[in-house]
């Protein structure tokens, strides 16, 4: 029972940590303002092409808040990738390397065209500031989830040269 407790508080206080670091990441963006942050007018206009509106500040604001969450997911794969072993994979042949690969960039795809979505419905909604914030906050940390996919793909191609070589 102690030993399913201690997985279990390690489980949450990571979690806990995780949430914590993309807070601080996005706090820093956002209050401090990068120069690349600084004309979101790529982002309106990608998303003009296929048909969502979204506003100059929202997109400023998701732009900010995906490079954040990526970096965090990506802390995130990195300490369960050292605490799990980093190979998982046993043995993959080119047909899972290839299948790896467009998961990858089906959920990126998938993902983009969500946070869109998510931009669209924040910007045609009249929500006070802080709302429309926690609204992309939590929107951009969820839509952020690709780079796991990114991970099995990467750790698929590492165990497929460790064999071919």
């Amino acid at each position: 029972m102690v030993v399913l407790m201690k997985k279990w508080l390690n489980n949450y206080l990571s979690i806990i940590v995780i949430l914590c670091i993309y807070l601080a990441i996005s706090s820093w963006l956002f209050f401090f303002p990068v120069a690349f942050f600084e004309d979101s007018s790529n982002v309106v206009n990608y998303y003009a092409l296929i048909g969502i509106n979204i506003d100059q500040g929202v997109a400023r604001n998701l732009t900010i808040f995906v490079v954040a969450a990526c970096f965090t997911h990506l802390i995130g794969v990195f300490i369960e990738g050292v605490s799990n072993g980093w190979p998982r994979f046993n043995e993959h042949d080119a047909r899972t390397l290839i299948y790896c690969f467009f998961r990858a960039v089906f959920i990126l795809c998938f993902c983009m065209f969500s946070l869109g979505a998510v931009g669209h419905n924040i910007s045609n909604r009249n929500l006070p500031g802080y709302n429309s914030v926690f609204s992309e906050l939590v929107g951009a940390f969820i839509l952020s989830g690709w780079v796991w996919a990114v991970d099995d793909f990467i750790g698929a191609f590492y165990v497929y040269i460790k064999r071919k070589v």
